[in-house]
């Protein structure tokens, strides 16, 4: 016995004007997501390449980590207020750290030994790079970005409560639609019925 449910013209009218009500509205979604989270990335990485080339544009000739750079750190952290940031100096070949500045809690996510490799990476609310600024030394950035991600989080939120609305109308439409087509056929049934052979 199969337990199929028999075609029904009505549920086949709610199941269309559903399909054809969410699915713009799902593709719309879905392809704001990819630009605004790619908008987002490239806002990040420009950032991490601007405050790195602020603060090597700034250090003098012969600076020392531990009585230059602080001052550098909390300069471009006013800057920007929005994006908590951690500094690490540290030796190119060794990795040995030289000093650590700024939200130095940020770092406890980056090794100190992961310093010496020049990377970008994006995720957890935190993006890093490091460069090498002089000879034998590299500076590590690293960037908390979490109001980025809350801005990916309030677009989700909107489009989830948006398409749930459309659900909702949908799903009353094709009701609608699918009473006023059983009425209609109702109407024609009787008529052909009452008309004389």
């Amino acid at each position: 016995v199969s337990s199929q449910r028999p075609w029904s013209l009505s549920r086949s009218l709610r199941v269309h004007v559903l399909v054809a009500a969410t699915l713009p509205v799902l593709i719309a979604v879905v392809v704001g997501y990819s630009f605004l989270a790619g908008s987002e990335r490239r806002e990040l990485h420009a950032l991490l390449d601007e405050e790195i080339s602020e603060a090597t544009l700034r250090l003098p000739d012969g600076w020392l980590p531990s009585r230059h750079f602080e001052d550098i750190a909390e300069r471009c952290q006013f800057e920007h207020p929005d994006f908590p940031m951690a500094w690490r100096v540290f030796e190119t070949l060794t990795g040995k750290v030289l000093g650590e500045f700024g939200e130095v809690r940020l770092l406890s996510r980056v090794a100190a030994s992961s310093s010496q490799k020049a990377y970008e990476v994006l995720g957890q609310g935190v993006a890093a790079k490091s460069v090498p600024i002089d000879a034998g030394r590299s500076l590590l950035l690293l960037i908390d970005a979490s109001v980025l991600d809350g801005r990916l989080r309030s677009y989700l939120l909107t489009s989830a409560v948006t398409l749930s609305f459309c659900i909702l109308l949908a799903l009353l439409a094709g009701r609608l639609t699918a009473a006023r087509i059983r009425r209609l056929f109702a109407n024609v049934a009787n008529r052909v019925a009452l008309s004389p052979s």
